[in-house]
């Protein structure tokens, strides 16, 4: 309705009479004849009359010389006189001109009106009348195009014709004048940002941004790979070995339960103190065993310990004491030898020095000697024992004993006797003379309770060994035809060769086949008198196993001569052999 007001301002002429009417319908600007004319809208909507009148220069106004007013002319809407060009007649209203006449016509003078009228006689009247009389502008600014808007605070004013600012409206409480109107703020249950008027809805706190009409938090990733976007959120995970230091993956060092060593991120987690190593991420005493072979670390260790009886640690160094006694000759048990050796024509049989042809005995167990005495170690039970029971030596008055009986009475499913000796030039065989006695028999003969002795001779060269079992002892099966071809008792020798049975010297091999669990080596089993510690055992009488060393020796041979008793199938009965007459043949 304003707009639309204007725009009718913008098109009437002053000085003449006008029938323009405002937006809408209703009363309008009268011809200038004195009579009302109803204004521009006040603040409050009203009209304003000071009696004045707008001259349109498109009006009929009487000019004998034919002058022409120009429609851009504008004098004050409050003036009531109109300019006669022709009588040049000077009218006054009671208003006031700036040149202190009302008008001024001159036929061939330039008037300098803001009406720039140009008359039929091409005389331009310079009247400038510019009337202030009465009228509710503010002077304005000169020159604004007629038709445009402002605001002055809660006013709306308008460019009228003459390039003056005229109010035209005063904006109600709660609707500020914004672009020339009365604008009515548009907030609704926005809490920030523009109401639409020039106005804010309000103002977000420090770190929330507007985000149509509500303050958030917006976050920001940039440069970042990881850690908080400002606003609670992850910019990203960090792998499980990893942390986030400021706002970047980095290898997470792992020191936990550490105090010293590598940290995992090419750093470390501590080091430790003279003296002292690092183990696993803690510092220990670190030992000191540079140059030593025994004794102690210096952090309650061992650098090691000295093999064997004779040894002993001097100063971190096994030193070993050489042991002779009354021997002539052999191991001095340091890696020397006892005595000044032995003569080309003898080899040493127990720290003695023997012609070959006297070594057919190599080790007997006579005079009361100890195991050691006698040249033997044992692992398990095993022992020099002058007599078992009713059971006397072979010869002598001494035999071995090896059972897997303990001493103390506990069970061993493993004993042996070893010794070092040496074989004579021409030696074909190594002979034991061995009696047997278990608690396997006769009851556990061909099941799978089977206690087992083993013969050997070894040597860097050679191996010869000689097993029996206790059902090679048990009695042979009643049908012997379903034992294959050989009948037995087979040879000692052959029970290396499984189902084997003659052994054929001059072949130096066995031959014939027994193929019968039990009776291999069948002999007469007494009851024995040797108290074990179950009831029922049963012996048999000296027999000789003889280990084939497979040709006649070209030279005197150390070897490693041995005796093992095993339980095999379980610990619970006990077998053991007696061992005399240890010679070669």
């Amino acid at each position: 309705m304003l707009r639309d007001l204007i725009a009718t301002l913008g098109v009437c002429a002053l000085a003449l009479t006008c029938a323009c009417s405002t937006p809408g319908g209703g009363g309008g600007i009268v011809p200038v004849d004195g009579s009302d004319a109803p204004g521009l809208p006040d603040a409050d909507g009203g009209a304003e009359s000071d009696g004045g009148a707008e001259a349109d220069s498109e009006t009929g106004a009487d000019s004998e010389t034919g002058a022409e007013t120009d429609s851009g002319a504008e004098t004050d809407s409050e003036t009531d006189s109109e300019t006669d060009s022709e009588t040049g007649a000077e009218t006054e209203t009671g208003a006031e001109t700036d040149s202190e006449t009302a008008a001024e016509t001159d036929s061939g003078a330039e008037t300098d009106s803001e009406t720039a009228a140009e008359t039929d006689t091409a005389a331009d009247t310079d009247t400038a009348a510019e009337t202030d009389a009465a009228t509710d502008t503010d002077g304005g600014d000169a020159g604004c195009t007629p038709g445009v808007l402002r605001c002055d605070g809660a006013t709306v004013e308008a460019c009228v014709v003459g390039g003056i600012w005229q109010a035209v409206a005063t904006c109600p409480t709660g609707q500020p004048c914004f672009e020339g109107a009365c604008c009515t703020p548009l907030c609704g249950d926005a809490d920030c940002g523009g109401d639409g008027c020039g106005g804010s809805c309000g103002s977000c706190a420090i770190g929330l941004t507007c985000v149509s009409g509500e303050c958030s938090c917006v976050g920001s990733c940039e440069g970042k790979s990881c850690g908080d976007d400002g606003c609670g959120n992850a910019c990203g995970a960090c792998q499980p070995d990893e942390a986030c230091v400021d706002f970047a993956c980095q290898c997470k060092p792992s020191c936990g339960g550490k105090s010293c060593g590598p940290d995992g991120c090419g750093g470390s987690c501590g080091t430790c103190q003279v003296g002292q190593q690092c183990s696993a991420g803690v510092c220990k005493c670190k030992p000191a065993c540079d140059g030593k072979d025994c004794g102690g670390d210096g952090c309650g260790g061992s650098c090691g310990s000295c093999g064997g009886p004779q040894s002993s640690c001097e100063e971190g160094i096994c030193v070993c004491t050489p042991v002779c006694g009354d021997a002539g000759c052999g191991d001095d048990g340091c890696g020397g030898e006892c005595g000044g050796g032995c003569a080309p024509t003898e080899i040493c049989q127990f720290g003695a020095c023997v012609t070959e042809t006297a070594a057919a005995i190599i080790s007997s167990f006579d005079g009361g000697q100890s195991l050691a005495e006698a040249g033997w170690k044992s692992i398990g039970h095993a022992e020099v024992v002058d007599g078992l029971s009713d059971i006397e030596p072979h010869s002598g008055d001494g035999m071995l004993l090896v059972s897997t009986q303990q001493i103390d009475g506990g069970t061993s499913t493993s004993s042996s006797a070893r010794a070092n000796v040496t074989l004579p030039k021409g030696a074909q065989r190594v002979v034991f003379s061995v009696r047997f006695v278990s608690e396997e028999w006769l009851e556990w003969c061909g099941s799978q309770f089977v206690d087992r002795w083993t013969f050997a001779v070894v040597s860097a060269s050679l191996s010869r060994s000689v097993p029996v079992t206790t059902d090679d002892l048990c009695p042979p099966p009643d049908d012997l035809a379903t034992c294959g071809g050989a009948t037995p008792p087979c040879d000692f020798t052959c029970l290396a060769t499984p189902a084997a049975c003659v052994w054929d010297a001059a072949a130096a091999s066995c031959t014939g086949s027994y193929t019968c669990d039990t009776g291999r080596f069948t002999q007469e089993l007494a009851e024995s008198m040797v108290g074990l510690d179950q009831d029922g055992a049963f012996e048999t009488g000296w027999l000789d196993v003889a280990v084939e060393l497979g040709a006649p020796l070209p030279e005197s041979l150390p070897v490693v001569l041995s005796v093992t008793s095993d339980n095999l199938g379980d610990a619970s009965f006990h077998s053991l052999v007696l061992v005399d007459d240890v010679r070669t043949e």
